[in-house]
C-alpha cells in the first residue's frame, strides 16, 4: 500500500522548502502515492542527466528550432554593460521542451556578434542605437540555432549561433527534420 507524501516521510528539500505543508492544506490537494510515482521508475532509471556547468545544465550540442519569447537589452551583472538577451523556447532538437537564453555582451569586441545575430534573424539595421525599436518584432519569431561546446584556457563554455529566422510556411518542415518533442517522451 502506497503512502502519500506526508511531511514526515518526505525527503528534505534542496534549495529551499518545498515541503507539502501549505499545499497539503489546500482543499483541492490530493497526495501523490509512491505507487503512482513508481509507474515512472523505469523511465527515471533510463533518463540521462546532463552535467552542470556554472549552475546551469549544458544542453547537448546540435541544431535546434526555437521560438523567441524574450528580446531585450539588459545589463551584465558584473560591469553593468549593455547586452542583448534573446530568450528561446526550444521546439525541436536534443533539448526539446526546454528554454535557453542567448546573451551577447555589449562591448566593442562583441558588437559584431550582435550585428550578425540580428542580420541572421532578418534585421539589417543601420545603427545599434536603433535596436530597441526593432526588438518587439523578434517576439514569436521561430529560428534555427546551433549549440557548440568549446574549451579555451581550461574553461568550458557553450556557444549559441542564431542561424536563421524561419519563414512561417517552413516551420513545420524544419521541426519535422530536426525532431520534435513527442508527448510520449514526457511522463507528465
Amino acid at each position: 500500500m502506497g503512502t502519500g507524501w506526508a511531511q514526515q516521510d518526505a525527503p528534505p528539500a534542496r534549495g529551499g522548502s518545498h515541503g507539502g505543508s501549505s499545499r497539503a492544506q489546500a482543499s483541492n490537494y490530493t497526495p501523490v502515492s509512491r505507487d503512482e510515482l513508481a509507474r515512472w521508475d523505469d523511465a527515471w532509471r533510463k533518463a540521462d542527466v546532463r552535467e552542470q556547468r556554472d549552475g546551469f545544465a549544458a544542453k547537448p550540442d546540435g541544431t535546434y528550432i526555437g521560438q523567441i519569447k524574450i528580446a531585450r537589452i539588459d545589463r551584465t551583472k558584473s560591469e553593468g554593460t549593455p547586452m542583448l538577451v534573446i530568450g528561446l523556447n526550444i521546439l525541436a532538437g536534443p533539448a526539446s521542451g526546454e528554454h535557453m537564453h542567448r546573451r551577447v555582451m555589449g562591448n566593442s569586441d562583441q558588437v559584431k556578434y550582435v550585428k550578425q545575430d540580428l542580420y541572421n534573424l532578418g534585421l539589417d539595421i543601420g545603427m545599434l542605437s536603433a535596436l530597441p525599436d526593432y526588438l518587439p518584432s523578434l517576439i514569436d519569431v521561430c529560428v534555427e540555432f546551433s549549440l557548440k561546446t568549446n574549451t579555451k584556457n581550461g574553461k568550458t563554455y557553450q556557444n549559441c549561433y542564431l542561424n536563421r529566422a524561419l519563414d512561417p510556411s517552413d516551420i513545420d518542415a524544419a521541426i519535422a527534420e530536426i525532431g520534435a518533442l513527442d508527448d510520449n517522451d514526457v511522463p507528465f
